[in-house]
């Protein structure tokens, strides 16, 4: 047994421990980590009740009102969506699509639509600009109401809207704003297209739509094309008639992006934007059973997906930069002449 002057001198703390200087602090969990760990389940869609099972099991008590003060903070995010002002040229091209949603009310599961606009800048900064859901299918009826709600709150001079192919919705935008663009989403397009279409021609087509695409620096001469290449169909195919006759008569629509600087055209010719919305959101509803238990928790969802897509814009397009100029010519050659 070593004697008291030949024991080994160890470096002790004050409670009679040792940590080297060498070793990171321990971790220990502060208040912050339950709040952001409550947040993440909120987000990934858990409800109230199971956000507080899974953070017990983990030691960790949900404070009274975090779970309120979270919510009331993705309620006032949409709050802003639809109040805050637009400036008069602000919005170049403003994106309108609708999404269908089952809500539980009472005992019983309903029909509803999200409708959701959203557009860029001629510096190409995205924003939201309005959120809401209503019950029902997608009508052009609601689209009327909100986009007035959007001239109400200074959407005055947008350069196009891309928008789906819902009956009535091309009426609606030429009557509030007859000098902008309608740009018909060309990837729904392509999805009709295989659906009516035998294999062969649809892939023709397709090709044939890939191929402008990328290629043509004339519109004119596509919309004549496409309209040479659907008469063609329709000959062989008289039982096509009403969709051929369709899809004729809003060939400008489907190729109105072929009017706008290249660069930018990727972005503008479909509704894809707002598609990746709807994607989130139906992980959430899938998360909760394929159903929101209520429209107030419907729109708790959207919001985190809103909030938590729209936290990548901070940064605008760079390709609408270096456009921005051609975009401010042809605002000023289509709101030249307006009263």
């Amino acid at each position: 047994m070593l004697g008291e002057k030949e024991r080994v001198k160890v470096p002790r703390t004050r409670k009679g421990g040792f940590r080297s200087a060498l070793l990171p602090e321990r971790w220990r969990r502060g208040e912050d980590v339950g709040v952001r760990l409550l947040e993440v389940l909120l987000r990934v869609g858990y409800s109230r009740e199971k956000v507080r099972v899974i953070l017990g099991r983990m030691g960790i008590r949900v404070k009274e009102g975090e779970i309120e003060e979270f919510e009331g903070r993705m309620s006032g995010f949409i709050e802003h969506i639809n109040t805050a002002p637009i400036e008069e040229d602000e919005m170049a091209f403003v994106y309108l699509d609708g999404h269908r949603l089952t809500i539980r009310t009472g005992d019983r599961s309903h029909t509803f639509t999200l409708y959701v606009a959203m557009g860029i800048t001629k510096e190409g900064k995205k924003r939201f600009l309005h959120v809401e859901v209503r019950e029902g299918r997608e009508k052009s009826s609601e689209w009327l109401r909100i986009l007035k709600l959007l001239v109400e709150r200074g959407l005055k001079k947008p350069l196009m809207f891309i928008t789906d192919d819902l009956t009535g919705l091309d009426n609606v935008i030429k009557g509030l704003f007859p000098k902008a663009d309608h740009q018909l989403c060309l990837n729904h397009l392509m999805r009709t297209i295989r659906r009516n279409l035998s294999k062969q021609e649809a892939e023709d087509m397709v090709g044939f739509i890939k191929a402008e695409k990328e290629g043509s620096d004339n519109k004119d001469l596509t919309v004549k094309k496409f309209k040479e290449k659907l008469l063609k169909i329709q000959e062989k195919h008289p039982h096509l008639k009403n969709y051929i006759a369709y899809l004729i008569q809003n060939a400008d629509n489907y190729w109105a992006f072929l009017s706008y600087p290249r660069q930018i055209r990727r972005y503008i010719y479909t509704t894809n934007p707002i598609e990746a919305v709807f994607r989130q959101v139906k992980v959430m509803e899938h998360n909760n059973m394929g159903f929101f238990a209520s429209i107030s928790f419907a729109y708790f969802s959207i919001a985190i997906v809103l909030d938590s897509i729209s936290s990548g814009w901070r940064r605008p397009i760079p390709t609408f930069l270096s456009v921005s100029y051609e975009l401010n010519q042809i605002a000023a050659l289509k709101y030249l002449t307006q009263s």
